[in-house]
């Protein structure tokens, strides 16, 4: 029974959300973050950029004492397909300008909660 326990507690995804505001090529756009690390961030949202876009993300409340401003990329997107809980529309985005101070803030959280 206990091992029972422990595998379900390793597939627990946690529900952290952070809102934010992002803006690319004149257009802007609010989601949630979830998944965070400190490199990469996904962005649940009505409507995700295209691959390779180059956005600014500002994440503020949450967790966090202070918005967090940072420049990233969209790896990923989810444009067109089902909009569910294993494939949610929105987009994944790789950090490429973030303080490092705001890296290791956004780090933190993400690794307190894998060990909920």
């Amino acid at each position: 029974m206990a091992e029972d326990t422990k595998e379900k507690r390793k597939n627990i995804k946690t529900k952290l959300e952070i809102p934010v505001i992002y803006s690319a090529n004149g257009q802007k756009g609010q989601g949630r973050a979830r998944d965070i690390t400190g490199k990469f961030a996904m962005i649940v949202c009505h409507q995700p950029l295209k691959l390779n876009t180059i956005i600014r993300i500002r994440f503020s409340g949450g967790p966090l004492k202070q918005p967090i401003e940072a420049e990233g990329e969209v790896v990923w997107t989810n444009q067109y397909g089902p909009d569910d809980e294993i494939t949610p529309r929105g987009m994944r985005i790789k950090f490429t300008q973030i303080e490092d101070n705001d890296r290791q803030i956004l780090e933190t959280l993400g690794s307190e909660l894998e060990m909920l």
